[in-house]
């Protein structure tokens, strides 16, 4: 997302920002994840919210515990397939692999297979 666009989207109130009043949590796990990912976990459990978007499987864990629900880039990916907002979700897991996003080849071809296009 270019620069221009993310404030577009903020100025929209499709992004809003939140700063998270829980340092205590951050500083609590500071070291085993990242400061971004504690920050995510704890503003989801600062506002209330059931789910969360986030990658590292760690951070997955941690918001597991504590009762969120955690999804990652390609839950969303399969999410928009499988709703028809994109048709095909193999070129954009290509896309991702080339551009250094790691998938291991069980998932890239579970995933897949639960999209139909295996």
């Amino acid at each position: 997302m270019k620069n221009k666009e993310l404030y577009d989207a903020i100025e929209k109130g499709h992004i809003k920002i939140y700063h998270v009043k829980d340092e205590l949590f951050i500083n609590r796990f500071m070291g085993k994840l990242h400061r971004g990912e504690l920050e995510v976990i704890a503003g989801a459990k600062e506002l209330k919210l059931d789910y969360l978007l986030i990658d590292e499987r760690s951070a997955r864990s941690l918001a597991e515990a504590l009762m969120l629900e955690p999804t990652g880039l390609l839950g969303i990916l399969k999410f928009a397939k499988l709703s028809g907002v994109i048709g095909a979700l193999k070129p954009y897991l290509d896309g991702l692999i080339e551009n250094n996003y790691r998938i291991s080849k069980k998932l890239y071809n579970g995933i897949l297979l639960d999209v139909g296009e295996i």
